[in-house]
């Protein structure tokens, strides 16, 4: 859990701004995300799959599911392919069930739209994020732990 902390709090490194200034500038962790040469992934995309695996296929407390998805956010926003190909890579993991596959795909376009969610990092999104992971994990975690 303080390592979710402590992620969310690196990944919200711009406070000042509301927004993923320090993410995705020359400065702070934007300035270390360079894709690996044997992965081809940055440490952002990487930090996030590991956190959305480790939250969808781990039991994890509620107190875990907040601080994770306070480090997710700002990930998720500004590694936005990283997320598309997460996502896609958790779809093909239930092909052959049509109905899981659809099911999964309405629970992350949710995920990322519900209850009004925007593209800031302020105090208000973080609280509308939290509860659609709580909501997707909820909806998710059977269909996708049982395939």
């Amino acid at each position: 859990q303080h390592s979710a902390h402590e992620a969310a709090a690196a990944a919200r490194a711009n406070p000042q701004h509301g927004n993923l200034g320090a993410l995705v500038g020359p400065i702070g962790l934007g300035n270390h995300n360079a894709a690996s040469a044997d992965t081809g992934v940055g440490v952002l995309a990487h930090l996030m799959r590991v956190v959305l695996n480790r939250l969808i296929f781990e039991d994890a407390s509620m107190d875990l599911v907040e601080s994770a998805a306070d480090a997710l956010l700002p990930l998720m926003m500004c590694e936005r392919d990283a997320f598309q190909r997460t996502a896609q890579e958790l779809l093909a993991t239930l092909a052959g069930n049509a109905g899981a596959q659809q099911h999964v795909a309405g629970a992350l376009h949710t995920l990322t739209t519900a209850n009004g969610l925007t593209d800031k990092v302020d105090r208000a999104n973080r609280r509308r994020f939290r509860r659609n992971m709580a909501k997707f994990l909820t909806e998710t975690r059977s269909f996708v732990r049982h395939n």
